[in-house]
């Protein structure tokens, strides 16, 4: 599925990929106490399932894995090219990635950000999304605190597409 602002990653573009995932978390995880974003080691996996886009070209990346519950999905990379990282196209991007998951039959889209990036918070709550807790990662964890959040879809299908996030 697509959307004329979001186009599927190809295999042959899993560098591209990773270089956008790379520079557009590079001061994410530098503020993190990271040296540097990544390793983005499930890209593969992901770009074979049809989860990782292009946002209008190589402005921005959307990720999307398997949610938590029935009917969810989790975007779970979201990052634009830092030249054009707070210019507003922020919320363009999600609203397309809002109406991908939608489209695709999901009901709710899930996130979790570092609890100590406010804005993210207060970027993510004007894109509609609310707080569903705050605590550690259960995969992978590293004794860093997260706000988990979701977004009702208001999607008619009460089941997901099978193609579209698997």
């Amino acid at each position: 599925m697509t959307l004329s602002n979001l186009s599927p990653a190809l295999a042959t573009e899993q560098d591209d990929a990773e270089k956008l995932l790379y520079a557009g978390f590079y001061d994410y995880a530098r503020g993190a106490g990271r040296e540097a974003p990544g390793p983005f080691e499930e890209i593969a996996a992901q770009i074979d399932k049809g989860n990782v886009l292009f946002w209008r070209g190589r402005t921005g990346i959307v990720v999307f894995e398997e949610g938590s519950a029935p009917g969810r999905v989790m975007l779970s990379l979201f990052a634009l090219h830092p030249d054009k990282q707070k210019s507003g196209l922020g919320a363009a991007m999600m609203d397309d990635a809002v109406s991908f998951a939608r489209k695709a039959g999901y009901r709710e889209m899930e996130l979790y950000t570092l609890q100590q990036y406010e804005h993210l918070r207060r970027f993510y709550e004007r894109q509609g999304f609310v707080l569903e807790r705050v605590g550690p990662r259960k995969v992978k964890p590293d004794g860093k605190m997260r706000i988990f959040m979701v977004k009702s879809l208001d999607a008619s299908s009460s089941e997901p597409n099978a193609s579209a996030c698997q």
